[in-house]
């Protein structure tokens, strides 16, 4: 008797092969990382807006607490991303149109769930932490329970645009996001009652508006088909518990910073942290874009081309994504400490070397996007949890000892070191396996 996995795989149908030759087909990719990267840039233009809002208009304990609460948000949906969202982008591709359609359905009911079990978990930690004498961050938990429900959907939603390569829709729909959100933030403001709670109301309540509207146009896509829904949880599981590994490796080589920095300093050493971030965020839109784009891109030319047609591929990325990080980096050794101060009104002591060694771990990320998303495509994803955990290692080795001494500088010093290992051990797991047959 076959299992109810067995059934979903057997169901995955291969699509019409695509022709890798001529422009067409390139002229097509460009077009959609194009619109990718103005989807990227607008979101993080938003995000952008709405904490320099907070900064200006807030304590700076207040802005760190803030910060803290979207660092709560991004765990959660970096938790959907590797067993929801990642593993439906790289499935999909090569079923057909009718089992697309279920396994939506499928993801979908993950996806309440998943969102079930958050919102039980952001108040549990309220709790938590308010019976500890911890006020302040149980305050933080149960400012952000409720409306990660509507923060975290919309992700969702977007993700699910991202893997049907409809970048166009995306595009829109986020522009539509960022302008509610900038509006309810401006509405704060006027009216004096910017709070970080408030602040997060406002962002939720834009999400909750595109929400509906994905619902409504989407609804004719899904189908329900109960029997698959454990199946199909099944076949995401196989690729999503080692996505789960890689990502939760980076998330906590990125979280280690301000939670260090905030035990040893408080939250005004988060929020001098979050100042030089947003900077370098700046041109990490471009690298956001792209992976929104690279992860359909080479799962589909994987299935239709083999590993030959993937390294072309990963060659391409890596002449773009490398030239332009690097262009990028001088730009924010040169610039950093003005932006900074230009944007925010804060310029954080030792910025100079802060943006240096952030702008080098920008290049260190960048230089192994490709690579990464390679070992995914030929289903070699545990290689990058292998590399994450040689950079996790080096990294603890050094943030620990450097954060009392050094502050913002050390553990940023730390996480470059980290990141160089995570790309020397991705590199030669990819080039090893390309080579094999």
């Amino acid at each position: 008797m076959h299992s109810v996995a067995e059934e979903v795989e057997s169901d995955i149908t291969p699509l019409p092969a695509v022709e890798w030759q001529g422009q067409g087909w390139h002229r097509r990719v460009n077009r959609k990382f194009v619109y990718a990267l103005f989807d990227q840039g607008i979101v993080s233009f938003g995000n952008m807006v709405v904490s320099a809002a907070v900064s200006r208009n807030c304590a700076q304990g207040d802005f760190g607490v803030f910060i803290l609460a979207l660092r709560s948000l991004d765990v959660i949906n970096q938790i959907c991303n590797v067993f929801i969202w990642a593993p439906y982008t790289f499935n999909v591709q090569s079923m057909t149109e009718e089992r697309q359609k279920r396994y939506l359905g499928s993801v979908l009911m993950h996806q309440v769930f998943s969102s079930a079990v958050a919102l039980l978990l952001l108040l549990a930690l309220s709790l938590l932490a308010s019976s500890h004498s911890s006020s302040e961050y149980g305050d933080l938990f149960l400012a952000v329970s409720l409306p990660s429900l509507a923060i975290i959907f919309r992700e969702f939603t977007r993700r699910m645009y991202f893997a049907h390569m409809r970048f166009l829709e995306a595009l829109v729909v986020d522009t539509i996001t960022v302008t509610l959100q900038v509006a309810g933030i401006l509405y704060l403001i006027r009216r004096g009652e910017m709070r970080p709670s408030t602040a997060l109301a406002a962002l939720a309540l834009s999400a909750a508006c595109v929400c509906l509207y994905w619902f409504a146009t989407e609804w004719k896509h899904i189908a329900f088909s109960w029997r698959e829904v454990r199946g199909d949880l099944s076949l995401n599981m196989d690729l999503g518990k080692w996505f789960f590994g890689s990502n939760m490796l980076f998330l906590g080589s990125q979280q280690m910073s301000p939670w260090l920095l905030t035990a040893t300093s408080g939250p005004t050493s988060v929020a001098a942290l979050a100042v030089c971030e947003q900077v370098v965020n700046i041109p990490r839109v471009a690298l956001a874009s792209m992976q929104n784009a690279m992860a359909p891109t080479m799962a589909r030319s994987f299935a239709d081309g083999g590993k030959e047609a993937l390294r072309k591929t990963v060659r391409r990325l890596d002449l773009v994504i490398i030239s332009g990080s690097a262009v990028c980096a001088v730009g924010v050794m040169l610039f950093g400490p003005w932006i900074s101060t230009a944007i925010f009104h804060k310029t954080p002591a030792n910025s100079r070397v802060i943006f240096i060694l952030m702008a080098l771990n920008l290049l260190a990320y960048a230089a192994s996007l490709a690579q990464s998303y390679g070992l995914s495509a030929i289903n070699r994803a545990d290689l990058n949890v292998y590399a994450g955990l040689f950079g996790m290692v080096a990294q603890l080795a050094l943030a620990f000892g450097l954060v009392r001494a050094y502050g913002v500088p050390g553990v940023t010093f730390a996480l470059l070191v980290g990141n160089s290992v995570v790309l020397a051990a991705r590199i030669v797991y990819y080039l090893r396996e390309m080579r094999r047959p």
